[in-house]
């Protein structure tokens, strides 16, 4: 199919000004509308790369990278039990056993993972493993409410004193000020319904013209109506997309598809009325809300998958840079730990590594 931009709003070049401003708003929607699609189509293959990127590559590293921690955790364990360590470096060694676990416990590991990691944290935190996520119970004071007792509340209103005027007059003022509120409210609920129902009017209209575009496709494109098999073959291809075009609340597409099946001639359509207009740019809009809201949707998603803070920071181009900058820190970070492993082999080298830390 052509481009779908149909300007179907649009007079002769030879008389921009003649545009009224229903025709001017059809056409600016209308180019708001295909640049929204084609960064849609921008951000789905930005969110398709990524889930490859993640799946494919960057979950196998991250997988390695933690069987290198949990490898370099066993060794330091072994050792902490094979070699003699004085106070201070088996003080140090705990901690740095302790900080590996619990950086492995918070990824995902097998059950028997889990289990072995616990078991090890136990033996160098002196605890079992359950405390270390224990919270006190007991409660804190600063953090209790604190309840005063109020005083007594009666639904009686103390009248002012007849003799004297002044109060008298000012709840009298009072009074006529809580009525003069109370009409004003009615008045403005009364207009915000009246103006709740005129745009469910309104709203309603627009739905009724675009399902009237899609109704006559239908009835122009319906195989079954259709004897010739291979003109079936080919009506039951196009009824499938412009039912797609409905589905996605896409007016441009229907009009489109009016124009190229020969139900509306293109010159024809600047005789459009501005009320019929106003209804298409009541759908227009919609649908321009409906692909923000999808792009918006692949940007939070990726927002996700790439752990970008901010979401203003999420554009197609920092997702695919912040996908090569996480694969080359994991990467780094496996070599980094393959050296530490093969460093740590001894009790020489340790006590140099603990010695170096102590430093720091």
């Amino acid at each position: 199919m052509q481009n779908k931009s149909a300007m179907v709003a649009t007079v002769s070049d030879n008389a921009p000004h003649s545009l009224t401003p229903q025709q001017k708003k059809f056409n600016q929607l209308s180019e708001k509308i295909e640049q929204q699609k084609q960064q849609l189509e921008e951000w789905k293959q930005t969110a398709e790369l990524a889930q490859r990127q993640v799946n494919g590559k960057l979950a196998p590293l991250f997988e390695t990278l933690t069987l290198d921690r949990l490898m370099l955790i066993e060794q330091l364990h072994e050792a902490s039990l094979a070699y003699a360590f004085t106070s201070r470096e088996a003080g140090q060694l705990n901690a740095l056993i302790l900080q590996w676990c619990e950086q492995v416990l918070d990824h995902s590991l097998s059950p028997v993972q889990v289990q072995r990691i616990e078991l090890i944290y136990e033996v160098h935190a002196g605890y079992n493993f359950q405390g270390r996520q224990a919270v006190s119970e007991l409660p804190d004071e600063r953090l209790t409410p604190q309840v005063h007792e109020q005083p007594d509340c009666t639904d009686d209103v103390t009248m002012a004193d007849p003799d004297d005027y002044e109060a008298w007059h000012e709840q009298i003022v009072q009074q006529r000020q809580a009525e003069q509120q109370a009409r004003r409210s009615r008045q403005k609920n009364a207009k915000q319904a009246k103006n709740i129902q005129q745009a469910q009017h309104v709203d309603a209209l627009a739905h009724k013209s675009f399902k009237q575009i899609y109704q006559r496709l239908v009835a122009n494109l319906h195989p079954d109506r259709e004897p010739d098999e291979q003109e079936k073959i080919k009506k039951t291809g196009l009824m499938q997309q412009v039912t797609e075009s409905y589905q996605a609340q896409d007016l441009l597409g229907l009009l489109q598809w009016q124009i190229q099946l020969g139900q509306q001639d293109k010159a024809g359509d600047t005789q459009l009325a501005d009320e019929q207009l106003q209804l298409y740019n009541l759908n227009l809009s919609r649908h321009s809300e409906q692909l923000d809201q999808q792009i918006n949707e692949y940007r939070l998603m990726l927002q996700d998958i790439c752990q970008f803070e901010n979401l203003e920071a999420v554009t197609p181009k920092t997702v695919i840079k912040k996908l090569k900058e996480d694969a080359r820190f994991i990467l780094q970070q496996h070599h980094e730990l393959q050296q530490l492993i093969h460093q740590l082999s001894n009790a020489k080298a340790i006590k140099t590594f603990l010695k170096q830390m102590s430093y720091f």
